[in-house]
């Protein structure tokens, strides 16, 4: 320490009195009070801020008594293609999927400030961008045929087909497909007879049926 005699240290601390269990501290002076701030447990996990782990398959466990806890990485270096990411590598310590931070500026000014988050997932071997999140706020799948599915099941699908330059949504629900405007449905596609009935007020529907070039008005 310094002239005030300020001190860090380094012990071992035994974690039961019926094994030879031990974790490794490591403690700082904080204004006059020396507390832990890292702990190395006997299976290997790190912990910061508790001093037991908090979740059975958490190796790294980071904590911090306040109303926001972050944890931040990143690059120093000022680049307007800047990358900080994360990978997870579920088998094999093999990257299976990706989050990255993407920077489309510099970073060198708050004008300069704008980044991409995208999402990569590997399949066949082969990982690929499957979701960007652009500063603007914009989602893009960049995948031709790439789906945005609904339900349990993948009931609703939404998709665009680029060898037919064609948008489509897609419903296999048991009873076909509704508009629905607040709590009542405006239009109505039914699954087997792809009939179309646009509802009205007082029970009076306009319906357009399939089999044949009529448009009914009911009631």
């Amino acid at each position: 320490g310094d002239s005030q005699n300020r001190i860090c240290s380094i012990g071992m601390i035994s974690e039961a009195s019926n094994n030879r269990n031990s974790s490794l501290v490591f403690a700082t002076d904080d204004n006059g009070n020396r507390t832990e701030k890292l702990r190395i447990t006997s299976d290997g996990r790190l912990l910061m801020g508790v001093t037991a782990s908090q979740q059975g398959d958490a190796n790294l466990q980071v904590f911090r008594a306040a109303t926001t806890s972050r944890i931040t990485f990143g690059n120093i270096n000022t680049s307007a293609s800047g990358i900080a990411g994360i990978d997870f590598c579920p088998s094999n310590k093999v990257m299976g999927s990706r989050i990255e931070c993407q920077a489309s500026e510099d970073f060198s000014t708050t004008a300069n400030r704008t980044a991409d988050l995208v999402f990569f997932t590997r399949q066949d071997g082969s990982s690929t961008e499957k979701v960007r999140i652009k500063g603007s706020g914009h989602v893009q799948l960049p995948i031709n045929g790439q789906q945005l599915t609904f339900g349990s099941s993948q009931q609703i699908k939404f998709y665009y087909e680029s060898s037919e330059d064609r948008m489509y949504l897609q419903g296999d629900g048991a009873y076909g497909f509704a508009f629905r405007v607040n709590s009542g449905n405006a239009i109505e596609i039914d699954k087997t007879t792809r009939d179309v009935t646009m509802q009205g007020a007082s029970g009076r529907n306009f319906l357009w049926d399939n089999s044949e070039a009529s448009l009914y008005l009911t009631d």
